[in-house]
């Protein structure tokens, strides 16, 4: 179902974006603040996490970009976890991405990079016991985070973009591989209206966002 949802949500950009013409100069080397408010189903969870996601994009030439970047992350829902009723976590992940442009071919600038983070996690897990009643047990756990990508940044039309991407990530001791796209709708001179769609390969989840990005 999840992979269903995931290649719908790409088939409805890519029947938004073909017919455009590419005459568009994307965001990659432009300077912009942006915030994103995404939900993940999880496997292990009943009810989707919610975050949001706060970075500005800074190009240092023009083959390579530099994004700092914070997110939150929170989840409070049953679980299908054996013997845990109900789990809650807060993830609060600061780091930073490079992505340094291979290449430009009309309208396609392919691009490699990798990111470096630090990952704070903390938890709450309720067990209900017969006669004793619910319990709960508190946690906190700290991880690096790296990740290595690679992608196309695309100009589909006079204010459109896509930016298919794929990424292999590790936190702790935990790798996944995912593959998404960006797209963005150019509104005005200075503002992007941004969604994101990105399926994680390991559990089968799915990942989707939507916000903005404001030039500066």
């Amino acid at each position: 179902m999840r992979t269903l949802r995931f290649f719908t949500i790409l088939s409805l950009i890519a029947i938004m974006v073909i017919p455009a013409t590419a005459s568009a100069k994307g965001l990659s080397g432009e300077k912009y603040g942006f915030a994103l408010l995404g939900a993940r189903d999880y496997d292990a969870y009943n009810d989707p996490s919610v975050s949001i996601k706060l970075g500005v994009n800074l190009p240092v030439d023009h083959t390579l970009d530099i994004t700092p970047f914070f997110i939150y992350e929170t989840v409070d829902a049953d679980t299908s976890i054996i013997g845990i009723n109900q789990q809650e976590f807060d993830s609060y992940t600061l780091g930073a991405r490079g992505d340094y442009f291979i290449t430009e071919k009309g309208s396609m600038k392919i691009y490699a990079g990798g990111g470096l983070g630090y990952v704070r996690t903390e938890t709450t897990a309720c067990v209900t016991v017969p006669i004793i009643g619910t319990q709960c047990t508190d946690g906190s756990d700290s991880d690096l985070y790296f990740q290595a990508h690679g992608g196309m940044d695309m100009d589909m039309g006079e204010k459109i973009g896509l930016r298919p991407e794929c990424a292999y990530t590790r936190i702790g001791n935990k790798d996944d591989v995912n593959c998404g796209a960006l797209f963005n709708l150019k509104l005005g001179e200075s503002f992007n209206l941004l969604a994101e769609a990105r399926f994680f390969m390991d559990n089968r989840e799915l990942f989707y966002s939507i916000g903005g990005g404001m030039k500066f």
